[in-house]
């Protein structure tokens, strides 16, 4: 195994964010959770706020259109569409 300086090594995670930047966000997010969950158990945070129906309902559409405009993305890639 080839071993790495500083420098190269930073320049390897540059890289790795480079071609996939959702990483950090999903990082920053698994950091962020614990600590969270543990104020809302300890009942510093107030428990969460139940969505409307309206609201569930357009959540509901947008998943669905993302899902949809998704699915006809990979079927124009494959040349399927």
């Amino acid at each position: 195994m080839r071993e790495f300086s500083v420098p190269e090594r930073l320049g390897v995670f540059g890289l790795g964010v480079a071609a996939n930047p959702l990483i950090v966000g999903l990082a920053v997010l698994t950091a962020a959770v614990p600590p969270l969950l543990l104020l809302r158990a300890s009942g510093v945070l107030p428990p969460p706020v139940g969505w409307s129906d309206r609201a569930r309902r357009r959540t509901g559409w947008g998943a669905g259109l993302l899902a949809g405009a998704s699915w006809l993305s990979q079927l124009h890639r494959l040349g399927l569409g």
